[in-house]
């Protein structure tokens, strides 16, 4: 009996490191679901969206929400002890790692991190803060000469609808179809956009429900991947 006790300590080496392992194994989503796998960083070096999870965030329970009932969490060096991420593969952002996450609650927008596979910090830019505008005027005030003169529009665009959600002013009508226009070149705007309203309010007032849900429908597409999210969002209002 004795000469098997090594080879039975081995097995529940072997046992223990597969059972650890399974926690940590990422999950594929089905084909037909608008976000493909969910991933540890690996060498393929494709983009990744990332949301730590910040219950003290009430602007972002509602998306939070909806992750957490989808996809599993995972832990990631080079972060603090007991964070909770979120690591979503993206097929269509850009080239580079895009993680995305609320940086604290002074923020009222994601601030954005591009991380090599190593997960060491590439480049930070902050998210917009809800209430300081004085770095985004800055820009458009001063803009790169490399900057395109579309973009430049765009942020501006932009800007006025920030403007607006803090003057507490509805959003008129022709800025509200540019905005329509731009949402698929720059597909965070809406998620953004709903959550200063949670964020500002705490909650959605109930007058503001349908002119959101609106906003929201009209501003999706069928191909915009972030149409599933949104769509469950408009639901959950």
């Amino acid at each position: 009996m004795k000469k098997y006790l090594p080879l039975t300590f081995l097995f529940f080496i072997y046992i223990t490191v597969c059972s650890c392992h399974k926690k940590s194994t990422i999950i594929t989503l089905k084909n037909d679901s608008s976000i493909s796998t969910i991933l540890h960083q690996d060498n393929s070096n494709k983009p990744t969206l990332l949301l730590i999870k910040n219950d003290q965030c009430g602007a972002c329970k509602i998306f939070y929400n909806y992750v957490h009932k989808n996809f599993d969490s995972v832990i990631l060096p080079k972060l603090p002890d007991g964070t909770h991420v979120y690591q979503i593969s993206i097929n269509d952002f850009n080239n580079q790692n895009m993680w995305l996450f609320h940086i604290s609650n002074s923020y009222a927008f994601p601030t954005v991190l591009y991380i090599d596979k190593n997960n060491n910090i590439k480049g930070i830019h902050k998210g917009a803060d809800l209430y300081s505008f004085t770095d985004f005027l800055n820009t458009l005030k001063n803009p790169d000469k490399t900057s395109n003169s579309n973009d430049l529009k765009k942020q501006s665009t932009l800007l006025k609808g920030y403007v607006a959600l803090i003057e507490d002013h509805a959003i008129p009508k022709p800025l509200f179809n540019e905005i329509s226009k731009i949402n698929h070149q720059k597909p965070e705007f809406m998620g953004a956009l709903l959550e200063a309203y949670f964020y500002k309010y705490e909650k959605i007032h109930p007058e503001r429900v349908t002119y959101i849900k609106e906003l929201l429908q009209k501003s999706l597409k069928t191909s915009n991947q972030f149409y599933d999210i949104h769509q469950k969002l408009i639901n959950d209002l």
